[in-house]
């Protein structure tokens, strides 16, 4: 076996170890649904949490079998990162590349491993061996501002206090112990409805609101324990 042969063996066994274990960083993220917020880093966890699509998270840590650690207004725990978007509080400002001549490629073919985002904000793993040319750098297109959630549920009155919101289509049979009987204001936007219930799997009677409540009133005050967006 050539030299340059085992040099490239044993440079991709060192990288494949680095691989199987945890990834620790901090970067800001964006729920690309509604999605589980798990107690460890796979379904089988007990689910402590709930994202709405659009939530910001912070990324803490990610691991090999592509879950990651976030924090947020919420419980923290472990998601999906297919699920997850890279996010930012605004988007970066575009500048022009300075042309540079296309670079000669490596005679000899590179091993790496990374922790990367692609176009589109997606978290990704990567283990590879070899490449094509390296180029100059083309800016990256502006982040996908994913559409405002259609109802929004409020803790206070007023809208006010802790909250979580969904979008239309999203049900649940039976909200977490963080939020059932603790929902006191229901703010409704693009034309949207909800069917609240008293009770878990849409009984024990049940309302359809089309409009934002700043009230819910005495009925349904702190006693909503699932619901129905439309």
């Amino acid at each position: 076996m050539s030299i340059l042969k085992k040099i490239i063996l044993s440079t991709l066994s060192v990288t494949i170890l680095a691989a199987s274990s945890a990834a620790s960083f901090a970067a800001p993220a964006i729920s690309k649904a509604s999605l589980n917020v798990r107690s460890g880093p796979s379904a089988k966890y007990k689910a402590v949490d709930t994202l709405y699509r659009g939530e910001r998270v912070e990324v803490k840590e990610c691991v090999s079998n592509g879950w990651c650690y976030i924090t947020h207004s919420g419980p923290d725990g472990w998601v999906s990162a297919k699920y997850l978007r890279a996010g930012t509080s605004r988007p970066p400002v575009q500048k022009k590349p300075r042309y540079t001549p296309p670079t000669r490629p490596q005679q000899n073919p590179p091993v790496s491993f990374g922790f990367s985002m692609n176009s589109n904000g997606d978290f990704s793993f990567g283990v590879g061996v070899g490449g094509a040319p390296t180029y100059p750098h083309r800016p990256p297109p502006p982040l996908y501002s994913p559409p405002q959630p259609d109802v929004c549920f409020y803790k206070g009155k007023n809208f006010t206090g802790q909250q979580f919101c969904v979008s239309s289509g999203t049900s649940r049979s039976s909200l977490s112990q963080r939020w059932d009987n603790s929902i006191s204001s229901v703010r409704i936007s693009n034309g949207a409805s909800v069917k609240i219930c008293r009770w878990e799997d849409y009984r024990g009677g049940c309302r359809t609101i089309g409009s934002s409540k700043s009230h819910l009133g005495d009925r349904f005050n702190n006693r909503i324990s699932s619901f129905k967006a439309k």
